[in-house]
């Protein structure tokens, strides 16, 4: 091999590396962007939560406050009113 040979080489692999730590340095920038995202959503759901919370324990009035009423009891409803009386499949038993 000569010393051209070997330059050339030393040269290749120094670029290769350089390419390789730029690309894990991005990538790693990324890493902690996407973590601090991922705080800030916890963050506000968490106040989100704990305003819903004391909402709902200084309500006098349970009915009053519907701050706390959940998307499931909303589906239970809208599910209640679209099934209609006594046509079950005969599968179905009651």
């Amino acid at each position: 091999m000569s010393s051209l040979d070997l330059g050339q080489s030393i040269a290749a692999q120094k670029t290769g590396l350089e390419a390789m730590f730029g690309i894990l340095n991005k990538s790693f920038e990324s890493i902690e962007k996407l973590a601090s995202l991922n705080l800030q959503a916890f963050k506000s759901t968490l106040n989100r939560t704990q305003k819903i919370a004391v909402s709902a324990l200084s309500a006098n009035d349970p009915k009053a406050c519907r701050c706390g009423t959940s998307y499931w009891t909303f589906v239970d409803i809208n599910w209640r009113s679209q099934v209609p009386r006594g046509n079950y499949p005969s599968s179905v038993t009651t």
